[in-house]
């Protein structure tokens, strides 16, 4: 289904690359996980990777720092969960006054200052438009569909067909990946999520002494795969907030477990 392997160029002492195609997890609800790693040069791309030679290598157990996972991911939610429920009912309190939103093609709908979100308008024009948009711009600016509009303003919606609906569903799904990484070895993560326009996404971690086979990729996926699962079941959305000033600060301390991040 998926003639060939995208890779990443990425080379780095201590730490690998866990490179993803970039149709992970594709809305049509086909399962196109596919994972590289490699400190070598990078495939060509386009290039179907050659089969390699020698007996195929399993996943050797890796003790996971279950410790460190206790201690930093309640602490990140707590934290998240703070910051989101004290701007939520900030706004709440300025807002609720009229604004107006222009779509493409001229027509104005109307909604309420820091309370209305491009998914409510999305609703109010048809709820295919809101199940397939991944992606709004709001004045020209790149905004998540879940993110109150704050004044009188152009709207626009992507859906997973554009370059923006692209871009925007691959950066949610190096999060994924990411989370998977972590709850699977416990590892560090590093730089993600990145995204190149047409080739994907990756998420560069560190695991310590630990060097990752396609054994270790088929565990990385089933993680994946469960993190989706867990959040369909629960209906749940993936949500943003944006952090400023002591907001910033105290997210800051919140990732100062992680060298690499801090």
């Amino acid at each position: 289904m998926l003639s060939s392997l995208v890779r990443l160029p990425l080379s780095v002492t201590g730490r690998q690359a866990v490179v993803v195609s970039p149709f992970l997890l594709d809305p049509s609800g086909t399962s196109l996980l596919r994972l590289s790693s490699s400190t070598s040069a990078p495939q060509a791309m386009g290039e179907t990777p050659k089969p390699k030679s020698g007996p195929k290598s399993s996943a050797p157990s890796c003790p996971k720092d279950e410790a460190y996972l206790q201690k930093v991911i309640p602490k990140r939610i707590s934290l998240f969960e703070e910051i989101k429920a004290q701007q939520i009912a900030e706004r709440e309190q300025i807002g609720g006054e009229r604004i107006k939103i222009t779509l493409p093609d001229g027509s104005v709908k109307e909604g309420k200052k820091w309370l209305s979100t491009p998914l409510d308008i999305a609703k109010d024009i048809s709820k295919s438009l809101a199940a397939n948009a991944v992606i709004s711009q709001v004045n020209g600016i790149l905004w998540d569909m879940a993110g109150p509009l704050g004044v009188d303003c152009e709207l626009k919606l992507f859906t997973f067909e554009t370059d923006e609906g692209h871009d925007t569903f691959w950066h949610s799904s190096a999060h994924i990946l990411g989370e998977s990484l972590e709850q699977q070895y416990g590892c560090k993560l590093c730089i993600g999520p990145c995204t190149t326009r047409g080739e994907g996404f990756y998420y560069d971690a560190f695991y310590g002494g630990l060097g990752l086979n396609e054994d270790h990729f088929k565990q990385i996926e089933s993680a994946a795969m469960k993190a989706v699962a867990v959040r369909e079941a629960q209906l749940a959305q993936y949500n943003y907030i944006l952090v400023v000033g002591e907001e910033e600060a105290n997210t800051g301390q919140a990732l100062s477990h992680n060298s690499f991040l801090s």
